[in-house]
């Protein structure tokens, strides 16, 4: 026992040393442990991120293609000739006007919308006494069942024997028994702005301008006519005809359009838009302002008279020169 004693306190140090030798790979063992197992899981969480990433990628890009592959059929739809074969749509138009003719507001009231007062107060006021060799060309509209029509009719003016071709335009929709009924824009925003913009369809500019063309020869060999269109044009009241000082044109008359042109519902390009007209096509000119716009008066092709604000230089007088030297480019003028 005392030998061992003596041993031991001979080889403490040495002991002492050889237990701290231990203890230090010990804990150096137990860290690499746990800094191999904190990055394994650094690893991990950044595969799982990329893995999770890689879906979004993936819908972003079949997002793009939806997008381009609307996009390619919004565009083969505007540069799609317009359809004429739908028996449906011949017939629920066909009754309608027979129905606006006959000033029928019953019947109207099952083939459209609602009919308003203002809507009577401009059919009974409607000088047609009957649309003939109605013809429709159609392409779908916001939804499916759903038609945006331009109808080519000929119409008969009382004591005018020569049928004056002209065009109107309505919009279809299927009711639930699958019948078709025409909608009225004015109570239907989206349907009147849809309207309104299919009208800048080249197919549908280029019908407007060969019923213009047919309407003009009409009007160019029927003196009668001549005379009952302007008398329909005359302005109601003098209200409408401004101070001599404030004008070097003439007033009350027609003038020929000579270029694309917005007619606003003030004298201001940004107010509101009612209409478009083409090169070539004929309104009232009601009023010449001092700030370069003109009051005009036209026929909006469905029987309704439409007044609006355009800019001068791009109305001429019959007969005279165009005040405007890039008139009739095709440019959309405010």
């Amino acid at each position: 026992m005392d030998d061992f004693r003596e041993w031991l306190s001979d080889n403490l140090r040495y002991i002492l040393l050889g237990l701290a030798i231990i203890i230090v790979l010990v804990i150096a063992f137990f860290a690499v442990r746990f800094v191999s197992d904190r990055l394994g899981d650094s690893s991990d969480n950044g595969q799982t991120e990329a893995v999770t990433e890689a879906p979004a990628s993936e819908t972003t890009a079949a997002s793009e293609t939806e997008a381009a592959t609307e996009a390619e059929s919004t565009a083969a739809d505007s540069s799609a000739a317009l359809q004429t074969d739908n028996a449906a749509v011949q017939e629920a138009v066909t009754q309608y006007y027979n129905a606006v003719a006959a000033k029928d507001f019953d019947a109207l009231q099952t083939l459209g919308d609602v009919v308003g007062d203002t809507d009577r107060d401009k059919i009974n006021s409607n000088p047609i006494e009957s649309y003939n060799n109605i013809s429709v060309y159609y392409k779908q509209g916001l939804t499916d069942g759903s038609y945006n029509v331009y109808v080519y009719y000929e119409a008969k003016l009382p004591n005018i024997e020569q049928l004056v071709p002209s065009l109107g335009n309505l919009y279809l929709s299927t009711k639930e028994d699958g019948t078709l009924y025409v909608v009225n824009p004015s109570s239907d925003q989206q349907v009147s702005d849809f309207m309104e913009q299919a009208k800048n369809d080249s197919n549908v500019q280029e019908l407007i301008a060969k019923t213009n063309s047919e309407y003009q020869a009409v009007l160019d060999s029927n003196s009668d006519l001549q005379a009952m269109i302007a008398k329909m044009k005359q302005p109601e009241t003098e209200l409408d005809i401004p101070d001599a000082s404030s004008v070097d044109t003439d007033v009350s008359t027609s003038v020929t359009v000579t270029g694309d042109l917005n007619v606003r519902a003030d004298s201001r390009a940004d107010s509101d838009l009612v209409g478009v007209l083409i090169p070539g096509q004929t309104v009232t000119r009601l009023a010449v302002l001092d700030n370069g716009w003109s009051k005009i008066r036209f026929d909006d092709g469905a029987g309704t008279v439409v007044e609006g604000y355009v800019l001068s230089e791009y109305l001429q007088a019959d007969g005279g020169a165009s005040a405007s030297s890039d008139a009739g480019t095709g440019s959309d003028q405010q």
